[in-house]
């Protein structure tokens, strides 16, 4: 960026330069006989001198030009280079912060700070600040011009300017920031609206809903739209503006300068001042544009600089005084058949980001042997999905240590990708393939089809894979709404089996399977109970009947813990349960 302002300084000498030359084009005009316009020029009959002039200042200006939109480039190009940057960590920072920090804020929200915000705050802000540094310079340089030649003359100039610029200040500063505020949020509320529209398409035509979801798209888009027009108009104010300013001006500086010489006024005096005020308000238009969009772009790109501030002050993982299993013996681990340990001391988390102290999880303590599946239930909203989100890393614990062989959850998914894996009641299906979707992640020439087809079988749906047009290679895109939510389930079941992971955690993953189909999966992965630690969250006990241990969970807390059956007899939650999923005779 300093190359960047050096090289502007640079261009606009050359702009000084050849306002000096145009400026004595007059003096020579008016002249007679043999004239001398500079020391270091040779003497010139008057016509030829202008002829020389004038040709030295149309080179200057053709140098200055296309140093200028080479200039340009580059800085467009390192402009460019910037937001990418910037937009990679911010997208780096908010991806890899945790699942509390990813549900602080909406999609469009992510959307804007990652796409739009961060244009805005480095292709626009910071281009806008080298061009503003630009046009000050180049006021400067002309302004220093000015008293070299006349001080009493150009502290006239130079308080018309800061009336000018005050006048621009009076007529636009009071609506640039609030018209860049309605547009950022304009432009999110717009993107809700639509995601939310679509997330629900089918509910929405069920209640014949549409009306309300059209109305608010229709504000959103209206207050983006009336921000654009306002900040248009604001943008205009300052050219009709300038166009005034350089009539007043010059026929006041002329009449200034009459007065002031009794009617014989120094002709090249009067025109280095008017050519020099013609391009200082050539340089005054953009200059106060580029404030103005400073202004405007300011609370645009507010949330790219909220993310990169919390990424830049962002603390390290803690240390912490457990074995640490080193990298090779975890991937050894990955491929023998070789089940992952789980340990919970004293656990608890809360959400303190809410406005209040919310206890989700609270001193919880359990050590899971490997190899064994185990099952959490308990009523909705009693912490089984945070505590499974605790053991998979994608929380960090507010007190207490979970441990997965020895590791922090999250250093064990960093060292060995695929050791452990998830499957949710609604796993999200990306735009791609089947193949794509199964191997989430992997680059298309790196997918391994023999893993892709073993998950297949494992999860169950080798019979939708061969029914879909192209196999593997059917887009989901085209194929969404025709899956039901148990194929998609089962889909979500593959990809978890894609990379052979040595823990599972299914979260309600079969819920909308038929019996049949959920008593093969489970009969499949029994078979890998050797090589596998499976751990489920289920509301349907048949999902759970034969695991080595059930943890009952209520309000945070787990308040017993057994094989299924004995808990039936010593739990009243548990004895409730199972009656309500019985019949009568």
């Amino acid at each position: 960026m300093l190359l960047l302002a050096l090289a502007t300084v640079f261009i606009n000498l050359l702009d000084i330069v050849a306002i000096a030359l145009l400026s004595s084009i007059a003096a020579i005009a008016i002249g007679e006989g043999t004239v001398q316009a500079f020391d270091w020029f040779p003497q010139f009959e008057r016509n030829t001198l202008i002829i020389v002039t004038l040709l030295t200042t149309g080179v200057i200006f053709g140098i200055k030009t296309l140093s200028g939109i080479l200039l340009t480039r580059i800085r467009q190009n390192f402009l460019a280079t910037l937001e990418v940057h910037f937009s990679n960590k911010i997208a780096r920072h908010v991806f890899s912060d945790g699942l509390r920090a990813v549900k602080k804020h909406s999609r469009s929200y992510f959307e804007w700070s990652i796409l739009r915000s961060t244009w805005t705050a480095f292709g626009s802000v910071v281009g806008q600040s080298l061009q503003l540094f630009a046009e000050i310079t180049l006021a400067l340089l002309i302004l220093g011009l000015f008293f070299y030649t006349d001080w009493i003359s150009a502290l006239v100039v130079l308080l018309y300017f800061v009336a000018v610029l005050m006048l621009f200040q009076v007529v636009t500063k009071a609506r640039v920031s609030r018209t860049g505020s309605d547009y950022a949020e304009g432009s999110i509320s717009v993107g809700q609206a639509i995601s939310d529209s679509l997330v629900a398409f089918r509910e929405i035509s069920v209640l014949n809903r549409f009306e309300f979801f059209m109305r608010r798209i229709s504000r959103a888009r209206a207050q983006v739209a009336y921000a654009q027009a306002l900040q248009l108009t604001l943008q205009a104010v300052p050219r009709l503006i300038v166009e005034l300013s350089l009539i007043v001006g010059a026929i006041g500086f002329a009449a200034f300068q009459f007065a002031r010489s009794n009617g014989e006024p120094d002709i090249g005096l009067i025109s280095i001042f008017i050519v020099g005020s013609l391009r200082m308000m050539s340089a005054l238009l953009p200059l106060y544009r580029a404030y103005m969009q400073l202004r405007y772009d300011g609370p645009q790109a507010q949330s790219s600089q909220d993310f990169m501030r919390k990424a830049i002050q962002r603390t390290q993982p803690h240390e912490h005084d457990a074995p640490i299993l080193d990298t090779e013996t975890l991937r050894t681990a990955s491929t023998e058949k070789t089940a992952l340990s789980v340990e919970l001391d004293d656990v608890s988390f809360h959400y303190r980001d809410r406005g209040f102290d919310e206890m989700v999880v609270e001193q919880v303590s359990l050590a899971i042997t490997p190899g064994a599946t185990v099952a959490f239930i308990g009523p909705s909203g009693a912490g089984k999905s945070t505590l499974v989100d605790l053991i998979l890393g994608l929380h960090e614990p507010s007190s207490g240590e979970v441990r997965i062989s020895g590791m922090r959850p999250r250093d064990l998914r960093d060292r060995v990708p695929g050791i452990l894996s998830y499957v949710p009641q609604k796993p999200g299906l990306i735009s791609g393939t089947i193949r794509e979707n199964i191997a989430l992640g992997v680059p298309e020439n790196e997918i391994d089809d023999s893993q892709v087809w073993n998950a297949v079988r494992l999860a169950q749906i080798e019979d939708l894979v061969t029914a879909l047009p192209g196999g593997l290679d059917a887009h989901v895109g085209e194929q969404a709404d025709a899956l039901s939510g148990g194929q998609i389930q089962r889909i979500g079941l593959a990809r978890a089996m894609y990379t052979r992971p040595k823990l599972l955690v299914l979260d309600e993953a079969t819920s909308a399977l038929d019996a049949e189909t959920e008593a093969t999966i489970t009969d499949s992965l029994s078979e890998l109970e050797d090589q596998m630690t499976l751990l489920v969250v289920a509301h349907r006990l048949s999902t759970v009947q034969h695991a080595d241990t059930v943890f009952v969970i209520d309000e945070g807390k787990i308040v017993a813990a057994g094989k299924l059956r004995d808990l039936e007899q010593d739990v009243p939650l548990v004895k409730k349960y199972i009656a309500l999923m019985s019949f009568d005779d």
